[in-house]
């Protein structure tokens, strides 16, 4: 991260630290360690990759986007409240598509013997990372984090992006460089989509509910989303998805988000 970031070790560890606490993973970690020989080695590996991820994706969204040094206990104040209660409501929360799969984690950690809350816990976490965004969002808005969440997942489920994150997870990468480029075009996706979320936010403070803010966004933007649209339409009838028709996607979305 280091590398990356250009950020100093102290800068990653405080990133890190916020990360772990804002996110209360080490009831997690006490919770699948505690399955030894209760299920096989495999089964904890992949858990505790599951965690990893979210850690190291988490990790540098805080590092991307604080300038200058991370108050750990200020920040954590402010993330952790608000990640719980998006936690408590992520199955209301989700778009179908992302609630369908992580229910399909739930099912398959369940045959493998891990407890219901720690399996529903575990398979969150890939919905649950959206939340670093979402109540970035809400606390610049002072709006409440659920309010927003759904704003931001409704945005994602209409515009696709979903469909986006799931087509970069089988792009196959061969390089260090081609890595990161992945990883900088789904940072690039997740910045357009809270973009586009606030300007719904905008219609909508002048609505009675969000969808119709989001109706009138789409209409104030219909030729570009007709676009998006068609654009996606057809990378989901190719036969593999690959960098350079993502990075096309992410110009049309940075067209719609004005970023």
């Amino acid at each position: 991260m280091i590398e990356t970031t250009g950020r100093s070790s102290q800068d990653v560890a405080r990133a890190y630290t916020i990360t772990r606490d804002s996110f209360e993973l080490r009831p997690v970690w006490a919770a699948i360690e505690a399955l030894d020989n209760a299920v096989p080695a495999a089964v904890q590996l992949r858990l505790l990759g599951e965690v990893r991820a979210l850690t190291e994706r988490a990790t540098m969204w805080f590092l991307q986007r604080f300038d200058g040094q991370l108050d750990v206990s200020k920040v954590v104040a402010t993330y952790r409240p608000a990640l719980r209660g998006l936690a408590a409501h992520l199955d209301a929360l989700l778009p179908a598509a992302p609630r369908g799969e992580m229910e399909r984690r739930v099912a398959e950690y369940r045959q493998q013997q891990v407890p219901e809350a720690l399996a529903r816990q575990v398979a969150a976490m890939r919905g649950l990372l959206a939340g670093t965004d979402v109540v970035g969002l809400a606390t610049a808005v002072e709006a409440p984090a659920e309010a927003v969440a759904r704003v931001y997942f409704g945005v994602g489920e209409r515009l696709g992006l979903d469909w986006v994150r799931s087509g970069a997870a089988r792009v196959k990468v061969e390089t260090a460089w081609q890595r990161a480029a992945l990883e900088g075009l789904l940072d690039d996706v997740s910045q357009r989509q809270v973009a586009i979320a606030w300007q719904v936010l905008a219609e909508a403070g002048k609505k009675a509910e969000w969808r119709e803010g989001l109706a009138a966004w789409e209409a104030r933007h219909a030729a570009e989303v007709a676009r998006l649209d068609k654009l996606l339409e057809e990378l989901r009838g190719a036969e593999a998805v690959d960098l350079a028709m993502l990075t096309v996607a992410d110009r049309q979305l940075q067209a719609l988000s004005g970023r």
